[in-house]
């Protein structure tokens, strides 16, 4: 029996399975939070959190007014570097959500 890579396996067993966009939101989710991080530093992200992705729209809790402010200035910045790590545009706008003030 001839050994068959993982990288192989699993897209097909993704599909399969019927979570494919399940695994691809979550996929986006967690890239936007890491691009996030790169653009600013840890401390500062840790004021975003990136909750869910679908059909195009990426959207975000923001727990303090500067940091909703700063993430308006660089949103454009921010979806284009995630896009960029991603390797094709799926994300084209982002929702800011109030939390906690």
């Amino acid at each position: 029996m001839a050994f068959t890579p993982l990288k192989r396996i699993l897209p097909q067993a993704i599909r399969q399975a019927g979570v494919e966009a399940q695994v691809g939101a979550a996929r986006v989710v967690d890239e936007a939070q890491a691009a996030l991080v790169r653009l600013w530093d840890a401390d500062r992200a840790a004021h975003v959190r990136v909750m869910s992705f679908k059909e195009g729209t990426l959207k975000a809790a923001v727990t303090s007014p500067s940091a909703a402010h700063a993430l308006r200035l660089i949103e454009s910045q921010w979806v284009n570097e995630t896009n960029r790590a991603l390797g094709h545009r799926k994300i084209m706008k982002v929702t800011a959500v109030r939390e906690g003030f």
